[in-house]
């Protein structure tokens, strides 16, 4: 995973594994929360890519997309128009993620 996706990278996987965790996911949890952890401990190595497998990729990605569908579900559920409103936005950002990441498996 090159520099630029890093800490971007990072981020989705804390949403993803707080998404996972708080709906009672913990396995999918610990699984975001290590891929966490395998960037953070190279940006504090100050490295500027993590080797990261490409089935590993191809699960980080199915995971945040997994993750957007529960965050879309929390949406069609809400009558809070600004919880809805932000769940949306996080959702729309791990499918961003998750398509930047796929785009390192071409």
């Amino acid at each position: 995973m090159p520099a630029p996706l890093m800490g971007p990278s990072l981020t989705a996987a804390g949403l993803a594994a707080w998404v996972f965790a708080s709906s009672g996911h913990d396995e999918d949890a610990r699984r975001c929360g290590e891929f966490q952890d395998v960037i953070d401990a190279a940006l504090k190595r100050g490295e500027h890519a993590v080797p990261v497998a490409r089935l590993g990729l191809e699960q980080t990605a199915h995971l945040w997309e997994r993750a957007a569908e529960i965050l879309d579900g929390q949406v069609a559920g809400s009558d809070d128009r600004r919880s809805a409103s932000e769940s949306a936005r996080q959702s729309e950002r791990l499918r961003l993620r998750a398509c930047s990441v796929r785009r390192l498996l071409r």
